[in-house]
Parts: C-alpha cells; structure tokens; sequence
C-alpha cells in the first residue's frame, strides 16, 4: 500500500471550549525543517503513525527516539515534546486530535494506556481504509452529529493503540530471530542485508529496529558473537590460525588486530594467560 504524500486536513470543534471539543484528523507531509515543532506542549491529545519518512520524539528531558515508517506517537496534553523531521520530502503522517477530557476518560477507563509515547504498528490495509473513513465522515458531518466522528476517531485511535502493542511484540520476536541467525554460520561473510531479507524486513527499519531493541547495530552484535566464540576456541586449545579460519577470516592477522581492538590483548596473549 503506497503511502499517502499530501496535505489533507480537517479542523472540528464540538461546543465552545476548544481544548475540549476539537476533533480533527488527516494528512501531513512535511518536506522541511521548518515544519519541525520543538518544545511544543498541546493542550488536547493527539497522536499520528508516520506513513513514510524518518525524524526524532523528543521527550522533555532531551531524550531521542527515532522515527520511521510504522511509528505510533502519542502526545498527551501538557506533556513537553518536540517532533524533528529529517528534510529529505519523504515525511509523511496520519494524525487524530481531540479533546483533553476525552482522553483522560479514556485513559481512567483503562481503554488508552500509554507507557511509552512511542510505539510501532504495522499499518494494514484495513488501517488505510479506516483514514480515508474518518477523514470523510470529519468533513461531512453537520454539527449535531459531530459527537458521532468523535466515536470514531475514538474507535480508531484504540484500534491503533492495541496493533501497537501487537507490534512491539511482532518486533522483538523478529529482533530475537535476527540475534539467532547473527551469532550461527560465523564463518559466512553474512551482511545485514541478507539478515533483514530473510525476515522481510526493509534494510533502514531492521538496522534501527535492531539497534533500539539490543542496543547494538547488527554488524557490532555479529562481531560481538565472533569474539564470544574465539575466547571459547582459544580456551579449548585452537591455535590462532584455526580460531581464524573457523570465523571465515582470510588472514590470522586480521583476526588478531580485531580481537585485541576488543579484548585489549592479543589472541596469543590471551590464550596463554587465561587457559588452565
């Protein structure tokens, strides 16, 4: 499903008080630096899945998250944040607003329950359909039925609210797939590329996916197990030159420059003074 790349955006009100009774939805591209909000603190909630594109949440202690294609962001009322878009034209998002009072009754019911305010779903087919709805039914609807869209914005934000809990799992059961196929077959020359093609997953979204869930990139995590396993063989009796071969290095050199870079002594030193 393409992503939607346009402006399309309808602005409601239910009653007079605006924090109370705003209701709006659609969509935004933003291609520049300029449509960055830092230290922006709203008095509605509101939150958006980012269609295409990449940025930072910021939270209002300076914390970063990245951003990418299938990021849920929730934004409380009265919670400082900022939302930093990278200007390369591809920024591309689907957001509902309404009302403060709204969201707390949700929130004490038990149906929005935000831990962290960003999150990952995958946006279906279904997901894409139901925009498209409520963006309609936003801009249609007399007054009197406003309360009406208000159930389904409601609806929907929950619907997204519960894939993305779905979809905080659906990532780290893939993340723990990737560890297993990183730290098997060390002697292949294995790329992340490969490892993100056989989970179906796109290069840039495995490699910060990744990164978020083990705190290391794929190449550094392989590494980390080449290492793992030359202390173990070194241990057991294998010379340098067969821990070598056995990690699919072309030189014993080259292994023993990588393996001193991390362990802070060389391969041979390490063999003779930590082997019983």
């Amino acid at each position: 499903m393409q992503a939607e790349k346009r402006n399309d955006v309808v602005y409601r009100c239910i009653g007079d008080d605006f924090s109370n009774g705003i209701l709006s939805c659609g969509y935004m591209a933003k291609e520049t630096a300029a449509r960055s909000q830092y230290d922006c603190c709203i008095d509605y909630y509101s939150c958006f899945v980012l269609l295409s594109g990449t940025g930072f949440y910021i939270d209002g202690e300076g914390n970063r998250t990245m951003l990418s294609a299938g990021s849920f962001v929730q934004r409380r009322p009265g919670e400082l944040h900022s939302i930093e878009v990278v200007p390369d034209g591809r920024w591309s998002e689907f957001y509902i607003s309404f009302g403060k009072n709204t969201y707390i009754s949700m929130r004490e019911l038990g149906i929005l329950q935000i831990e962290q305010p960003v999150s990952y779903l995958s946006v279906t087919r279904d997901f894409h359909a139901r925009f498209e709805s409520l963006l309609r039914h936003l801009r249609s609807a007399q007054t009197d039925t406003l309360y009406q869209v208000l159930q389904q914005a409601q609806d929907l934000t929950v619907s997204m609210h519960h894939a993305a809990g779905k979809g905080q799992d659906v990532v780290r059961a893939a993340m723990a797939e990737a560890c297993s196929l990183l730290g098997s077959d060390l002697s292949r020359n294995i790329q992340p590329e490969e490892i993100a093609d056989r989970l179906c997953l796109g290069y840039e979204n495995f490699r910060k996916q990744f990164k978020k869930e083990i705190g290391l990139s794929p190449a550094e995590y392989r590494l980390k197990e080449k290492i793992k396993v030359a202390r173990l063989m070194l241990l057991d009796g294998n010379s340098v030159g067969q821990v070598a071969r056995q990690l699919g290095y072309s030189e014993a050199s080259a292994f023993s420059k990588q393996f001193k870079k991390n362990m802070g002594v060389s391969p041979a030193r390490y063999k003779n003074t930590y082997r019983q």
